[in-house]
């Protein structure tokens, strides 16, 4: 509002009360920096209709903890963890299944690793890394196999289901390495020049250890020497931003809303991007489909996008995550299609709270 933010010099560093404008069906109450958490009061004069909640907190909950404070009452709704929806379910709280479009991901580094440089060697870690086996035994079976086009099968709409996959397959990966001039020596490992094939996998503490420790497992029964490093997440983030990797595990979301986040993931420059303009013909694509007003002219270029991904695997989709919320139908609590802001999936849409 110009009557508010016209004489502010440093808008940025703006974050006094008179700060806090909007139209939506709540205020800000009250805020704890210390505490991290909200509390919101209904806007008696919100346009759209007359809200049903008087006040809503945000508060911080540690997900193993979130059950057992949804039935001593001390919260309405919280996200759980997948292995305990059905007892809290059966407990008579209304489930809530997010749609499974965050991706956890391998990173390869396609930019500065001589080897992994090369196409047909990343198709090789494909064919040697079991999905399903990190799906059933580190996911516990929450999750849905990831596809080698990127875009998960849930956002059904622009989902390619012809996209090439890899299926499992050791003997495959090794047969690639082996017309890329790799020998298998006695060890059970590669070797070329006299060196032996070996590649760090580099994990944040604390984070996609047990997907780590699979496909350290299902690398190396292919050849492949893996070294598995744990760093501090600050860290890592630093190392993959520069390319200082060999692989690493890392995963976004993002996916279910607009496939313009194909061009986020794919050529941007955040840090969840794979920068990946080695063909030009995709770069164009994802630069087109982001124009094309004609939805099935559109969804055909996403169709081509996801075939030249699972081509070239810049990474390699290990599995879309699933996650659920649970509530006591205090507030009749969805989860918006197509997610909210860049397809961020909450299912805290206002139209909930509002007769």
């Amino acid at each position: 509002p110009e009557h508010i933010w016209k004489d502010i010099e440093d808008p940025f560093n703006y974050s006094t009360e008179d700060a806090l404008t909007g139209t939506g069906p709540f205020t800000l109450a009250d805020y704890s920096p210390s505490e991290g958490s909200y509390l919101f009061e209904a806007n008696q004069d919100y346009y759209g209709g007359k809200v049903n909640i008087d006040s809503i907190a945000f508060v911080k909950v540690v997900p193993e903890t979130s059950a057992s404070m949804l039935q001593s009452n001390n919260i309405d709704a919280a996200a759980i963890p997948a292995d305990i929806a059905d007892d809290t379910q059966q407990k008579g709280f209304i489930l809530e299944q997010e749609p499974p479009v965050w991706a956890a991901k391998l990173l390869i580094n396609h930019e500065n690793n001589e080897l992994l440089a090369r196409e047909p060697v990343r198709q090789a870690l494909a064919y040697a890394v079991n999905l399903e086996q990190i799906v059933e035994i580190s996911q516990r079976g929450f999750a849905v196999k990831g596809s080698a086009g990127l875009m998960p099968p849930a956002n059904s709409s622009w989902y390619n289901p012809e996209v090439f996959q890899y299926r499992f397959d050791r003997d495959k990966a090794k047969k690639i390495l082996e017309e890329h001039g790799y020998q298998l020596k006695q060890d059970g490992y590669y070797y070329s020049g006299g060196r032996i094939l070996k590649l760090e996998l580099a994990v944040s503490q604390g984070d996609f250890e047990r997907d780590a420790q699979i496909i350290k497992s299902n690398l190396e029964e292919a050849g492949i020497k893996i070294d598995l490093v744990s760093y501090e997440g600050k860290t890592l983030d630093s190392k993959i931003e520069n390319w200082d990797f060999d692989l690493a595990i890392s995963g976004h979301g993002g996916l279910g809303g607009d496939p313009e986040a194909l061009n986020r993931v794919i050529t941007g420059q955040d840090f969840n991007s794979v920068r990946y303009f080695k063909d030009e013909h995709l770069v164009n694509l994802l630069e087109a489909q982001v124009q094309e007003m004609d939805i099935r002219k559109r969804r055909q270029m996403v169709y081509q996008i996801q075939d030249l991904y699972s081509q070239h695997l810049p990474s390699i989709t290990l599995y879309y995550a699933q996650w659920y919320w649970a509530h006591n139908q205090k507030a009749d609590i969805f989860f918006t299609p197509g997610g909210i802001a860049l397809g961020i999936p909450l299912p805290l849409n206002k139209i909930a709270f509002i007769d």
